[in-house]
């Protein structure tokens, strides 16, 4: 029994050492963020209280649903087994949300065209929505494929329909190498009818599949390939942004992009949940855990 009593009293300790945290819009970052009428406002705030090594096993990290903060929350302080560090909702109504979205306000014409472009300085884009739409890259053909009829290695192919203009170098080229490989590569010279590729793999390993012979591909990441409203690409040399506005004017719409790569992480920490929290937005990663157990 006194084994017993001293577990129980064990218990009542962790739960009485543990402390909640609120963060919501309007908080503010310079209060103590320990009730609801002195809640933090940002993630960021979250995040250095953080990685000073404030936060303590048992403790509960709450947002206020219906609002949006912009950030990635970053994990740097592992909680325990059976006393985890907790990120929650509190409040009423919908889920909180946690956005790496950026909203698109400032575009110039190109040209007399129905392209736009817009300034975005992220090393990769990949998520885009046109009024809460997300929208893909503008590719071309539109839909299915072109086909290729030879290759050389893993570092070119030849399409005898393939003309030279428009030039294709500097686009994205998604190919089928097998029925459920589809490699990105960024054409490096076009030349008439044979596209030569790089192997970098900004989105994985693409070059341990060959292309096969009469398989198909396709362009994106292209101002050749914005023909239909939404339609974007990215160039990350210029830092801009292109779309399609079908004739409208950007300031019809509303236009968000990926600014992050990731909305929440945790590298090499341990025991943490995350439970009614939505993520949006992210170029990556909703979620990247690595090297870590009980989250």
């Amino acid at each position: 029994m006194r084994k017993l009593i001293t577990i129980l009293l064990w218990f009542i300790c962790l739960s009485l050492g543990a402390t909640n945290y609120y963060v919501k819009t309007g908080g503010s970052d310079a209060s103590a963020g320990t009730s609801d009428g002195t809640a933090w406002a940002t993630i960021t705030k979250v995040n250095s209280f953080w990685a000073a090594g404030s936060f303590a096993p048992g403790d509960n990290i709450y947002f206020n649903r219906g609002d949006k903060f912009y950030g990635t929350i970053t994990v740097s302080e592992s909680g325990s087994s059976g006393s985890p560090i907790t990120i929650a909702a509190y409040g009423a109504g919908v889920n909180p949300v946690i956005t790496g979205f950026t909203t698109l306000t400032s575009w110039t014409q190109v040209g007399s065209t129905n392209n736009y472009y817009a300034t975005l300085d992220v090393p990769r884009l990949n998520i885009v929505t046109l009024n809460g739409i997300v929208k893909g890259m503008g590719r071309f053909p539109n839909i299915g494929y072109l086909h290729y009829e030879s290759h050389s290695g893993n570092t070119s192919i030849t399409d005898n329909e393939l003309t030279g203009t428009p030039s294709w170098t500097g686009a994205e080229i998604g190919i089928r190498k097998y029925r459920w490989i589809i490699d990105r590569h960024v054409v490096t010279n076009h030349t008439t009818t044979t596209l030569t590729y790089n192997s970098l793999g900004d989105y994985g390993n693409n070059t341990a599949y060959s292309p096969i012979n009469l398989n198909g591909y396709f362009f994106q990441n292209s101002i050749n390939c914005l023909d239909d409203l939404g339609d974007w690409c990215y160039d990350a040399a210029t830092k801009r942004i292109y779309m399609n506005f079908g004739g409208g004017v950007p300031g019809s719409f509303t236009i968000k992009a990926g600014s992050l790569d990731k909305n929440f992480t945790v590298n090499s920490f341990n025991y943490i949940n995350l439970t009614n929290i939505d993520f949006e937005g992210a170029n990556l990663h909703g979620a990247y855990l690595m090297s870590c157990s009980g989250v």
